[in-house]
């Protein structure tokens, strides 16, 4: 196990290898090569990701925080303008392969089956689903921390060799703060929340949301997403 500064280290002197080693993946596909060092002690990756400034910058835990991730960069990257559908899956699948704890993180729009133009227009970036795999990561699984780097290279992917996605790698990390000290509020990297206005006033959501009701109970639907527009300001754009 290594501190998250020796833990640095030995990855750069991975991405300095002249040749890839073995890495999933073919030569006639997309190649995936996950590096990563087990950590003595990680720290919270929540921390470590406030001190970050590049994007894009991700944030997974599940429900009971087994698996805890934090990530800045992306190794690869899937997008589609529709629903979330078998070709996605199988680029996910291609792309990932056998490798272990890597993972694509992201989602999908609710209402992918909606005309874009009825759409409000600050979603169109999005698309119907994205889905990311950290160039840079920091993570708790299975009891253990692993601060790791993904490379992927070939078909389909935006490096052409294992060179060129290290070098990309190597890039990135010189911009990346290696500490995982808790952050006071007003010098976090991640904007601050200044204000926040709603679509709908506390009595609109409350006629909305009863409305919702009154339709379960009649049987016109079984299940609804409840959901609104939601404005914030933050203290950086």
């Amino acid at each position: 196990s290594s501190s998250l500064w020796d833990a640095r280290k030995l990855l750069e002197a991975a991405l300095t290898a002249p040749e890839s080693p073995v890495a999933a993946g073919s030569s006639s596909g997309p190649c995936l090569l996950r590096i990563e060092v087990e950590l003595a002690d990680a720290g919270d990756p929540m921390h470590w990701l406030t001190h970050q400034a590049a994007y894009p910058r991700v944030y997974f835990a599940d429900g009971d925080k087994d698996v805890v991730v934090a990530g800045v960069g992306a190794a690869a990257m899937v997008r589609s303008d529709g629903a979330v559908d078998g070709a996605v899956w199988q680029q996910l699948g291609a792309v990932l392969g056998d490798t272990a704890r890597a993972r694509f993180y992201g989602g999908a729009r609710f209402d992918s089956h909606v005309h874009a133009a009825l759409r409000g227009a600050e979603w169109a970036p999005f698309g119907g689903c994205v889905f990311l795999l950290p160039l840079w990561e920091l993570q708790l699984s299975g009891g253990g921390a692993y601060l790791a780097c993904h490379l992927s290279w070939g078909r389909g992917m935006a490096c052409a060799s294992f060179g060129q996605a290290a070098a990309e790698a190597r890039e990135a990390m010189e911009t990346l703060v290696w500490s995982a000290a808790p952050v006071p509020a007003p010098l976090q990297a991640l904007p601050l929340v200044l204000g926040r206005e709603a679509a709908l006033g506390a009595e609109e959501w409350r006629r909305a949301v009863q409305t919702v009701l009154d339709g379960a109970q009649r049987g016109d639907w079984s299940k609804v997403v409840l959901a609104q527009r939601l404005v914030l300001s933050l203290s950086q754009p």
